[in-house]
């Protein structure tokens, strides 16, 4: 089975099935310009700034592991599904 990766949809497979292609990135884009908004209102050095970079790096990682975990299912679909070779 040839999978193609693209950037419209996420992986194209030789039998014609598409994976879409998630969009992290922009579902939590309000919220990561709002904590980075907030971390940059703080004061260098302070106890509230060190909270809020937490509460960015949440963000962050909340959209990193949306992206692993379809990387995962898209993996793991492919290397049960069965395999039709020709030869």
């Amino acid at each position: 089975m040839g999978v193609d990766v693209g950037i419209n949809t996420l992986a194209t497979c030789s039998d014609g099935s598409k994976w879409a292609n998630i969009k992290a990135y922009r579902q939590a884009k309000k919220q990561l310009v709002r904590h980075q908004r907030a971390v940059s209102k703080k004061v260098i050095g302070s106890k509230n700034r060190r909270k809020a970079v937490k509460k960015l790096a949440k963000v962050h990682k909340k959209v990193a592991d949306i992206r692993a975990d379809a990387l995962h299912k898209l993996t793991s679909w492919a290397s049960f599904k069965p395999q039709h070779h020709s030869n």
